[in-house]
C-alpha cells in the first residue's frame, strides 16, 4: 500500500487540528446542496456538499436522496442550535471530515485508493458517524451546579 495505516492516522489528526484552528471548506454549494436547500446559506451548503461528496467517495456511490436529505437536515439543525446547546461536536466532526476530504483529493490516484481502503474498513454505506455523536450532558452538570449552590448557603 502506497499510504500506510499511519500515515491516514495522521491525516485524519491534521483535519481535526485544521477544525480546531478554525478551518472551514469554500463558502459556495454544490448542485446537489443547492437543489437540496436553497435557503441554507452559502457556507452551510458548502460543508453539506463536501461531506456529502467525501463519504460518496468513500463508498463508490452515489448518495441516495432521502439520505442526502437525512444528512442536510442533520447538519442544518445542528449548525441552528449548536451555540444554543454550546455543543459543537457534530459541526467540527463534519467539518473534520470536510477537511480530510480536501487533503485526500490532493494525494495521487493509488493513495486515494489505499486511503478509501483503509477508511472505508472503518465505516459502513450510510452511517456517518458524526452524526451520531452522542447528546451532551447538560442535565448532570446543573445537578451537581444545584447540589453546590444548596450546600453552600
Amino acid at each position: 500500500m502506497s499510504a500506510a495505516a499511519e500515515e491516514v492516522q495522521a491525516m485524519v489528526a491534521r483535519a481535526v487540528e485544521k477544525v480546531g484552528q478554525g478551518w472551514m471548506p469554500p463558502h459556495e454549494g454544490g448542485e446537489l446542496s443547492t437543489r437540496l436547500s436553497d435557503d441554507m446559506p452559502p457556507l452551510t451548503t458548502g460543508i453539506v456538499d463536501m461531506y456529502l461528496t467525501a463519504y460518496a467517495w468513500l463508498w463508490e456511490r452515489e448518495t441516495p436522496p432521502e439520505e442526502a436529505r437525512r444528512v442536510t437536515d442533520a447538519v442544518t439543525g445542528d449548525a441552528m442550535t449548536a451555540w444554543t446547546r454550546m455543543d459543537f461536536r457534530i459541526r467540527n466532526g463534519v467539518l473534520a471530515v470536510c477537511a480530510l476530504w480536501e487533503e485526500i483529493r490532493e494525494r495521487l490516484p493509488e493513495d486515494q485508493a489505499d486511503i478509501r481502503e483503509l477508511l472505508g474498513a472503518r465505516s459502513a454505506p450510510g452511517v456517518y458517524p458524526e452524526l451520531e455523536t452522542p447528546p451532551a450532558q447538560p442535565e448532570a452538570a446543573g445537578v451537581e451546579l444545584k447540589k453546590e449552590l444548596i450546600t453552600t448557603d
